[in-house]
């Protein structure tokens, strides 16, 4: 059974992990949240103020009520500009939720104290268990703004009401905190376990199962979107790894030890190229991998040896028969070019190594055709 303190480490590890690598759908979720949460405010202010009059016999608004109008028609203003303008600033739209909540609270807070000194509070211990659930926020920056408002309106009850008034309005604030802390955690901890299962499915859907690299649609993507990112200065090297006479082996030893050397070429990319490089499966026995950053002859025939000899050792070791494997290299240095042009360039390369025999490198140099030098810019 885990220690409450390593389920404490794991639970935060999480969050740090969903904050980092949910951030854009975070920050497009709280500014949604934010200019709901600011018309809804407006909405409900002057509502309140119309009906009021009408149920509580001789209510009249108090200078915070009407001061509380001008500032929800600025929070709907700025935040109506930021949805409009598309921000992205993460740190920005932060902001702009503590400066609502801080608003709220503020506001509130004089209404049920100053404004109501001689009732019991109606609104504030309501915030605290809404507001907070609002936004996905990371606790020290929710809670932090809770706690320090939780201690204004504590000193605010001390200054405008009756002690005998105000101690029933401290503890209900204080039933409210505790209710929120609950709440907050456990929406957050639902929030995390749906983008655990996103990621999960996004996974399972990008990767060839058996080789545990990219499959086939999600490398020529990847491929492709790199080269237009840095289109028409792109420095890669693309491979077209085929292993030989993998039909012989599939035939002679079975699916089963086919599917193993499959698995073994996979690891042995992993280990060989960076986590930043795409690494994926093309077809039954073809392998793709765009090096990033890197056109070096040099470098890229090293790393050729290197998985042409440690395949042919892991599966003399593993399934007691010796593969190799055909690799075309076609190198771009600075040069413009879509992923159907480079990539014939490195299966040209490929085919001239498999007709020289089994276990070669072919590496080329990305030269465009003539209709791709003629085609307009």
């Amino acid at each position: 059974m885990h220690s409450l303190p390593a389920m404490y480490r794991t639970v935060m590890k999480d969050r740090a992990v969903y904050f980092r690598d949910a951030k854009e759908d975070i920050t497009a979720d709280n500014i949604r949240m934010l200019f709901f949460a600011s018309m809804l405010t407006m909405a409900l202010l002057l509502l309140f103020i119309l009906l009021a009059p009408v149920v509580i016999h001789g209510w009249t608004p108090t200078v915070y009520h009407l001061a509380f109008i001008p500032a929800s028609a600025l929070l709907c203003l700025s935040t109506g500009l930021q949805l409009r303008f598309k921000t992205s600033n993460h740190l920005a739209v932060n902001l702009q939720c503590i400066l609502y909540q801080s608003t709220v609270f503020f506001f509130t807070i004089l209404i049920d104290t100053a404004g109501t000194a001689n009732g019991p509070a109606a609104f504030v211990p309501l915030l605290f268990i809404a507001l907070p659930a609002l936004f996905i926020l990371p606790h020290r920056l929710s809670y932090g703004v809770v706690v320090l408002f939780e201690v204004l309106y504590v000193a605010a009850i001390l200054t405008f009401k009756d002690p005998s008034l105000g101690q029933y309005d401290i503890f209900i604030s204080l039933v409210g905190l505790s209710v929120s802390l609950t709440m907050n955690n456990l929406i957050m901890s639902l929030r995390v376990k749906d983008h655990q299962m996103q990621m999960k499915y996004k996974y399972l859907s990008t990767m060839d199962s058996l080789s545990e690299i990219l499959n086939k649609q999600a490398c020529l993507q990847a491929c492709s979107d790199y080269l237009a990112a840095f289109d028409p200065h792109a420095i890669c090297s693309l491979l077209v790894i085929d292993l030989d006479d993998f039909k012989t082996v599939n035939d002679t030893k079975g699916h089963y030890t086919g599917d193993v050397v499959l698995q073994i070429i996979g690891s042995i990319l992993r280990q060989v190229f960076r986590r930043s490089d795409v690494i994926g499966r093309f077809g039954g026995d073809e392998f793709l991998v765009l090096l990033k950053g890197t056109a070096s002859r040099p470098l890229l025939e090293r790393k050729c040896q290197l998985i042409q000899s440690t395949l042919r050792s892991r599966t003399l070791q593993q399934v007691q028969t010796q593969v190799s494997c055909s690799i075309g290299v076609a190198l771009l240095q600075s040069q413009s070019a879509t992923f159907d042009q480079l990539f014939r360039q490195a299966d040209l390369a490929l085919y001239t190594a498999k007709k020289s025999g089994k276990g070669k490198t072919v590496i080329l140099r990305h030269e465009p055709s003539a209709a791709e030098e003629n085609a307009p810019a």
